[in-house]
């Protein structure tokens, strides 16, 4: 284990939390190792765990905490070009306006974030990144846009699962 104190030992002590359910504990602990990695001008770092703070605000049921945290964080990916974690990053931004009923700005998030993660290589987590978007087309009644969605999602799988492939059967299925 790092020494008590340093960015690792907090980030640490933040994951420990966070699997405990210690949401709000977690949240603290990862601004204390972002804060200790941006002191080290390791901003991608910091970046990364001001993510995981977000998320762990998320669990916590603070969402405008965590969109506070989240918000910018993108940038300082795509500045570094690491698509993989931009499109992440989007994606905690997208949850966290969905969970502050912000639909169409989380739509909009989503789908920012589902472009990097196809561009990153990341089908998995573009397919689980068109699902809530389908799930917020879904939850206003667009039917329509939520099909087309999940189709999308769908479409970026390369190697489908059986449940994939039988959804993926029944929405190309022609009429």
């Amino acid at each position: 284990m790092a020494d008590k104190g340093t960015a690792q030992s907090f980030e640490e002590e933040g994951k420990e939390a966070f699997d405990r359910g210690d949401y709000l504990s977690a949240a603290h602990r990862f601004a204390e190792a972002a804060q200790r990695y941006s002191d080290r001008s390791d901003a991608l770092m910091a970046a990364e765990m001001k993510s995981n703070q977000s998320v762990a605000f998320l669990r916590a049921k603070q969402a405008n905490q965590a969109l506070e945290v989240i918000s910018g964080v993108s940038k300082i990916f795509k500045v570094s070009g690491d698509v993989r974690r931009e499109g992440i990053a989007l994606g905690n931004q997208a949850a966290a306006l969905a969970a502050l009923k912000r639909k169409q700005e989380a739509i909009s998030c989503y789908k920012q974030a589902a472009g990097l993660l196809e561009k990153a290589g990341e089908d998995g987590l573009r397919w689980k990144t068109m699902q809530q978007v389908t799930l917020l087309h879904a939850s206003s009644f667009k039917f329509i846009d939520a099909v087309l969605s999940m189709q999308s999602g769908l479409m970026g799988i390369k190697n489908p699962n059986w449940k994939q492939r039988v959804m993926k059967a029944l929405l190309f299925m022609r009429v």
